[in-house]
């Protein structure tokens, strides 16, 4: 079972410029965001619930949440290609848990690139399920 949505626009990033988790200003930035040892400010948090809100529409109604998954995240950036792949894979992986699969530890196989299009910033998505205890080996580069 596969699935795909588009994330139109480029995913936004962190103050420090770069994509997903950034490392804690202060102490008080810390405690004040639990001790999961990382700041996410509230731009971000809305990025997140935002490709979280584009997969929840885009899923189908029989989609199952108890499986392995294969998450792939294309970037296609309208200015330059800056940044980091996996970055850009790790968080949107992080905005699928609890709606595409319940924790992303779930995911056996990512992939993620990040190409230049001047005409359109977007990023595409496709997540593969497969049932726990699958053979992955024909996804996994040789």
């Amino acid at each position: 079972m596969v699935m795909r949505f588009t994330v139109p626009g480029r995913v936004k990033r962190t103050p420090s410029g770069k994509l997903g988790k950034a490392r804690p200003v202060t102490w008080q930035r810390l405690q004040s965001r639990g001790n999961d040892g990382r700041y996410v400010d509230a731009e971000q948090r809305a990025e997140k619930d935002r490709i979280g809100q584009l997969a929840l529409a885009a899923r189908p109604p029989a989609w199952p949440r108890d499986g392995e998954y294969e998450v792939s995240v294309i970037g296609y950036w309208p200015d330059r290609v800056t940044g980091d792949a996996d970055r850009l894979t790790s968080l949107v992986m992080d905005a699928l848990e609890g709606v595409l699969y319940t924790q992303d530890r779930q995911v056996k196989v990512q992939h993620g690139a990040i190409l230049l299009d001047r005409a359109e910033g977007r990023s595409e998505v496709m997540v593969r399920y497969r049932p726990s205890g699958a053979d992955w080996t024909d996804r996994v580069v040789r």
